[in-house]
């Protein structure tokens, strides 16, 4: 099974945010670049462009860093037991409350009975 934390878990759905932001910082990045380039045939803005393809670079290094991170959190959710899974992806990918996790499964579980569980998990099972 693949080492994960509950940190790792909690920022999940942080890191899926910055990498949509990311990316759309990145497109931008590209028209830019595009536009400096067309613009740089006839005048001098290379500098500009180098710039820009630097900015593109470190984007692109950063969205790779945050993909591992968000794939390893989906590989181990992925390798979750059944039940352990599905409350681990409510509560972390899903954004569901510890308190309406409780609800759904029932069986008088307590908002910090099921957190409780699902953390004693995760340290069990890293």
């Amino acid at each position: 099974m693949i080492s994960i934390t509950i940190n790792q878990l909690r920022q999940y759905r942080h890191t899926k945010a910055n990498i949509l932001l990311l990316e759309q910082e990145l497109d931008e990045l590209i028209l830019k670049s595009n536009v400096c380039e067309n613009v740089g045939r006839s005048g001098g803005v290379s500098d500009t462009v180098a710039q820009i393809v630097l900015q593109r670079e470190k984007k692109r290094e950063r969205i790779n860093i945050l993909t591992a991170r968000k794939n390893a959190v989906e590989a181990y959710l992925n390798e979750c037991d059944d039940y352990y899974g599905l409350l681990l992806r409510w509560h972390y990918a899903d954004g569901k409350t510890w308190a309406s996790i409780a609800l759904t499964i029932g069986g008088g579980n307590t908002e910090d009975g099921v957190k409780k569980a699902c953390h004693r998990y995760v340290r069990k099972n890293p």
